[in-house]
């Protein structure tokens, strides 16, 4: 179990950090996250805020992928170093 998903404002996203390999989602520390009191969502104001910090962090960890998500949880985008380039 992980951290419930955040309430958004509007215009806002989440993104979530998974390790590549496992699919296991990471902690805002980059562990395996493993109950619910560790912070796995990072918000962002935008869209174009939150795929600059994804991409960045993926050229700097390439065993990681991320997931955008807008309110309700629905999945806009999803990075890893297979396909970073396109965004």
């Amino acid at each position: 179990m992980t951290e419930k998903f955040p309430k958004l404002k509007e215009g806002q996203v989440a993104l979530l950090v998974a390790d590549r390999n496992t699919g296991i989602v990471l902690n805002e520390n980059f562990n395996y996250a493993t109950d619910a009191s560790q912070k796995v969502y990072r918000i962002f104001e935008n869209t174009d805020e939150a795929l600059k910090y994804a991409k960045s962090l993926i050229f700097e960890r390439n065993s990681v992928e991320c997931y955008i998500n807008e309110s309700e949880n629905k999945l806009l985008y999803f990075l890893d170093i297979e396909n970073v380039n396109t965004f």
